[in-house]
Parts: structure tokens; C-alpha cells; sequence
């Protein structure tokens, strides 16, 4: 296996994990009702879709036809790429400790919710938001 296609499987592996966490602790929280009922615009909601969807589209091309995206590719040494691995291994972790000193508290809404605490603890000693 060559260096370029292992370093993109690793990509999405590492993305798999990254999302894997988020998604399961996001579905930890559902059903958490805010203060305040906030409907949001159809517009932002197209351009968010449209924003997300290109972001999958790019890193879709990249991952099965890397040659379409020769452009913007450059040379680095190896080491650069296993220090991204690294620091996206510590990424997930930090999230991971993230989302469970924030417990129940977690709500991907930025609005407050009922019962809300101010959580001082973990990261949060430290860091206003780490997330």
C-alpha cells in the first residue's frame, strides 16, 4: 500500500472515531427543551446544508480521486502528517473528556436550557469553552 492511500484511510478513520463520539454523545441529550422556542430561518438553514454538503463533496474528491485536487497539494515530510494523526488522536480524546464533564449539561443548541449549570470543572477549570 502506498504512503498517500494509507495516510487517507487513515484520514477517515480517524474522522470516523471524531464523528462516532459526537454522534453518540449528542444522542445521549436529545430531547433537552430550551427557555426559549427559537425557529430558525429557512435561509441559513440552505446555506448551512449547502456549506456542509460542498465540505463532503471536497473531501469526497479528495479521498476516491485525489488527482482532481492536485492544485492545492504540496510537498511536506512524513513526520508533518503523523504529527496532524497525533494531534487528532489528542483532539478526540479531549473531546471525549469534554463531553463527559459536561454530562447532561451538553446541548448541541447554544441556548439555555432547563436546569442549566455552569460547569467549572475538567477542562472548563481552565478553559472557558474547549470544545
Amino acid at each position: 500500500m502506498d504512503e498517500e492511500l494509507f495516510f487517507r484511510i487513515l484520514f477517515i478513520s480517524i474522522y470516523a472515531v471524531f464523528a462516532g463520539v459526537r454522534i453518540y454523545f449528542r444522542s445521549q441529550n436529545l430531547g433537552r427543551s430550551s427557555e426559549k422556542e427559537h425557529t430558525q430561518k429557512t435561509k441559513s438553514i440552505i446555506v448551512l446544508m449547502l456549506a456542509i454538503l460542498g465540505y463532503f463533496l471536497i473531501m469526497g474528491l479528495w479521498i476516491i480521486i485525489p488527482q482532481t485536487l492536485l492544485l492545492f497539494q504540496f510537498a511536506l515530510p512524513v513526520i508533518f502528517r503523523w504529527f496532524g494523526v497525533g494531534m487528532a488522536v489528542i483532539a478526540i480524546l479531549l473531546t471525549v473528556w469534554i463531553h463527559l464533564t459536561l454530562g447532561k449539561q451538553y446541548s448541541a443548541k447554544l441556548e439555555i436550557q432547563k436546569d442549566h449549570k455552569l460547569i467549572t470543572v475538567g477542562p472548563y477549570s481552565r478553559v472557558r469553552h474547549p470544545m
